[in-house]
């Protein structure tokens, strides 16, 4: 059994394959698994990225260009994991359908258009893969020259055709560089050669950046001779090197297309452009190459070798890596495809890039054979970008479900013809099949919309066709119930026998929000629930059964084994592949232990972790998990708890503990509301049960701040009939706010007690605008110096309201004016920002040398609000912000004006 590989694996693989120094193994695991922190994962992500950059002495535009194909793969891999199960698949034939399927072919179509311009391959071969291991005929038959071995080959090929001359030329460089080293050098390079992986220190001792070795096998155009003169420079160049009479030979060091005459260019019987075009050729191919290159070269084969070596082991346990043999290193099967997709891709851009990219894709798909195109490159094809990944994962899943541990790997490219048959009428019979299944399943679907579709089904023999009717989300309840039935009196095999179970409690325990269930539905939970357990595929749906089995102590009102099953069940979701399962039953952890309990991030931000990578805020706007929290916990309420029948619903502990004084609220009666507070004390010793955190002073505070948001609403309506209610609520905001004055007075501690995200209730009034609140909690002992989890304090929040009472109330009480946010921001950031000049006045009033304070982002007051002068885009953006906010906006007015102040700020040390 096995998962798919992260993408943080991927990039430990290649750190590691460069023989960078290795983070302990319990970091590694939990890097790769996705069990770090964020904050940890993404320092961490960014060093590891930054040491192979730095290995690979990679530039500016060459780190772009690979976080960029990163990313890219990384989403659409991510993808297919959430769309994939694995069942009893085991770890080799999950990395080796991976790799064929999904990796290798969108690795070359990446890689081909990045080097269409000689990026990887600038003075190699352009003919071969020298980074790839690449078999070679010889006359004792094939051999596999490893790509180290090219890069030496290539190296002493351009010293003189021998390592021996590769160290003359070495030594000559080094003539006046003290001590000679050759004899080690030409060991070394020898055991390189041989198979020896070479190292960052051998590598920057042989080859220095001040090292500039005199190959004489190089060919450079002098521009200051006439054409005619350089294209006889470059032909006789070929034949000393007697590459002339050699074609073959020559497209594969020049990579001359088919279309071209090699042998009647070198003549001189061509155009003027295809003697320049060999020329260039010759000189690209031949050109010296920098002691920055032959490190790059080095360690680059370096990190494919030892790549190469690892993954052998895992897929091909035994088989030497110098095994020329398909069947036997079905490695090499891998590399024929890679080398398959990248080729037709630079054929495409080549032939078609005058005419566009559309023409480009059209040839590419067409020199694929249907039964590839359809099966083994669905990832890559450009006419199905967007589908091809959901269709890929639906393939793979039906391979996975065929596996069984131990299987032996299935061949995807055959070494001869009649094994290339065999792969060919495999992937024909697997698309038949599956075509013929998915349309009787619609044919099906559509038959039972008008017909009983209990004879409808009866009429269906094959398991496969009634589970993917069964599992349709647009059936009717009556259908999916026949479907399920018909799929009992079909399954043969414990796997099959198990899914109608499935299906059953997921009717039962959809999740779906509430529904109405039978008087017995406990009981019968209860039955398929042991059924389930005593089938012997149980294994192989664990995650599922167990998800299934919290949801039925949760509808019993046992919400503490609930919980504990939620967390097994999600810990039985690391052992495969369960699509988005995952990410759902992280949901429900969440959601079950915030329900009547405060977020405490350290603590939960596991199941945040996993709803961020399996699915949960597909197609919707990615929260924080503050917010997260927040939904997950009215979720919970509204549509993961659905008790039995029978059973008496639990309701909110917060809610509980504050209906009394709701009503007192609500009516106005203040007399009662004091004695509700003299008679409630232990409730203001600690926050209240909820996901927030909140004391009762907060609570209030965030329900009225909502009441009063509804007001406007209903004045726009304003017909007769709502005006005595209008008037109502109106008296309620006023009892309210009176309400909220007389907790603060009388249980002060209610003043400090922050929520989750560490917010008070002064910095909440304060952000209001809400001068009168404001200065009754500073009266009643309000500490305006405590900072939320983002580092704001209420003079940070008060600056955003833009009220001027509020902002004195705090500066004149006094408050801490230069408390930073966790991004370096003073109060006079934010009134920068904010085009809030009154606040930028008193402050440069009060503490000057806060217009000079920089940011986290290197930047004072007076620089951010000259950005945002000057960058129209990033004034819009800020702006789009403060309307989600419900915020005023900025103009450049505004920042105008308080530049000058900024401008003239006193410069204090």
């Amino acid at each position: 059994m096995a998962t798919f590989p992260s993408i943080e694996t991927v990039l430990m693989e290649i750190h590691q394959s460069l023989g960078l120094k290795q983070d302990q193994t319990k970091t590694k695991r939990k890097f790769g698994t996705g069990n770090m922190r964020l904050a940890e994962h993404q320092v961490m992500g960014e060093r590891i990225l930054c040491e192979i950059f730095d290995e690979l002495e990679l530039g500016g535009q060459a780190r772009a260009d690979f976080m960029t194909n990163l990313t890219e793969l990384g989403n659409a891999f991510k993808g297919l994991e959430c769309n994939t199960w694995t069942f009893q698949a085991d770890e080799r034939q999950v990395l080796w359908v991976l790799l064929g399927y999904f990796f290798i072919p969108g690795v070359a179509r990446h890689t081909a258009f990045w080097n269409l311009y000689g990026n990887l391959d600038r003075g190699m071969p352009s003919g071969s893969f020298w980074y790839l291991p690449e078999p070679r005929t010889t006359s004792d038959g094939t051999e596999i020259d490893l790509p180290v071995k090219q890069v030496i080959d290539w190296l002493a090929d351009l010293a003189g055709g021998s390592i021996e001359s590769l160290s003359q030329a070495r030594i000559r460089a080094k003539n006046d560089r003290g001590q000679d080293d050759a004899d080690t050098f030409t060991r070394t390079i020898y055991n390189w050669r041989s198979g020896t992986l070479p190292y960052h220190d051998k590598i920057y001792q042989f080859f220095p950046d001040d090292l500039y070795i005199p190959f004489e096998g190089t060919f450079e155009i002098d521009k200051a001779q006439p054409a005619a003169q350089q294209f006889d420079a470059a032909v006789a160049f070929l034949k000393n090197r007697k590459l002339d009479d050699n074609e073959d030979a020559l497209r594969r060091e020049l990579a001359m297309g088919e279309d071209n005459d090699i042998k009647r260019i070198i003549s001189g019987q061509s155009t003027e452009s295809e003697k320049e075009l060999l020329v260039r050729l010759v000189a690209d191919r031949y050109q010296k190459p920098t002691a920055k290159i032959i490190r790059q070269r080095l360690l680059f084969a370096r990190l494919m070798q030892d790549g190469y070596d690892r993954i052998l082991k895992k897929l091909c346990p035994g088989v030497d890596k110098l095994c020329s043999d398909f069947e036997q290193n079905k490695l090499l099967q891998i590399l024929a495809s890679y080398k398959h997709i990248y080729n037709l891709t630079v054929e495409a851009w080549r032939n078609f890039r005058s005419s566009g990219e559309a023409a480009e894709n059209v040839w590419f798909e067409e020199q694929l054979e249907p039964w590839d195109a359809n099966t083994l490159y669905l990832s890559i094809l450009p006419s199905k970008r967007e589908t091809g990944n959901l269709e890929l994962a639906e393939l793979l899943t039906q391979l996975f479900s065929l596996s069984r541990p131990g299987d032996e790997l299935t061949d995807i490219v055959g070494s001869d013809a009649p094994t290339h048959a065999q792969i060919v009428r495999s992937r024909v019979e697997l698309l038949r099949s599956h075509a013929e299944e998915a349309k009787a399943a619609r044919d099906l679907i559509k038959r039972a919309r008008t017909a009983s579709p209990w004879r409808t089904f009866q009429k269906e023999n094959r398991f496969a066709v009634m589970a993917q009717v069964a599992n349709f989300a647009g059936l009717s309840p009556k259908a999916r119930w026949a479907a399920t039935a018909r799929m009992k009196e079909l399954a043969d095999t414990p796997e099959q026998k198990i899914q109608p179970i499935l299906l059953e409690l997921g009717n039962y325990l959809g999740g779906q929000g509430k529904k109405m269930l039978p008087n017995d539905a406990c009981t019968r939970v209860e039955s398929l629930l042991n059924e389930a357990k005593q089938n012997s595929a149980y294994e192989n749906w664990r995650a599922l059964l167990l998800h299934f089995e919290a949801k039925h102590q949760l509808a019993m009102n046992d919400i503490n084994n609930a919980s504990k099953g939620f967390r097994q069940a999600l810990e039985a979701s690391d052992e495969k592949a369960f699509g988005t399962l995952k990410g759902e039953i992280a949901l429900d952890c969440l959601a079950t232990e915030v329900a009547n309990q405060r977020l405490v991030p350290n603590n939960h931000e596991r199941y945040y972790r996993a709803m961020l990578g399996w699915g949960v805020f597909n197609n919707r706007q990615v929260l924080d998990i503050y917010d997260s929290a927040r939904e997950a916990a009215d979720y919970f309420w509204h549509q993961l708890y659905s008790p039995y029948p029978g059973i008496e619903p639990m309701k909110p502990v917060s809610e509980q503990a504050l209906n009394d004084s709701f009503g007192l609220i609500m009516s106005g009666d203040l007399p009662g509301l004091e004695n509700w507070i003299k008679d409630n004390s232990r409730k203001f010793s600690s926050s209240l049960k909820c996901v927030t955190g909140d004391s009762v002073l907060m609570r209030w505070i965030k329900l009225r701040s909502h009441f009063n948001d509804q007001l406007p609403k209903l004045r726009h309506i304003d017909p007769a009939e709502f005006e005595s209610e209008l008037q109502r609520m109106e008296t309620v905001t006023t009892t309210w706010r009176q309400a909220i004055k007389l907790l603060a007075s009388k249980v002060e501690k209610q003043l400090n007690y922050a929520d989750f995200k560490g917010q008070t209730p002064l910095m909440l009034v304060a952000e209001a605008g809400d001068a009168e609140l404001v200065q009754s909690f500073l009266d009643a002992g309000a500490d305006p110096d405590l900072q939320d989890f983002e580092g704001r304090a209420a003079l940070h929040a008060a600056v955003k309201s833009h009220d001027k009472r509020t902002i004195d109330a705090l500066l004149d009480h006094p408050c801490t004016t230069d408390l930073s946010t966790v991004d370096g921001r003073s109060p006079m950031h934010t009134g920068a920002w904010s085009g809030n000049g009154y606040a930028i006045d008193r402050l440069i009033e009060l503490s000057p040398q806060l217009a000079w304070r920089r940011d986290s982002h290197d930047m004072t007051p007076l620089e951010l609000a000259e950005k945002l002068c000057e960058e129209p885009d990033a004034l819009a953006y800020l702006n789009q912000e403060l309307e989600k906010q419900k915020r005023r906006p900025v103009y450049a007015k505004d920042l105008q004006g308080l530049i000058s102040s900024l401008e003239n700020a006193p410069m204090i040390n």
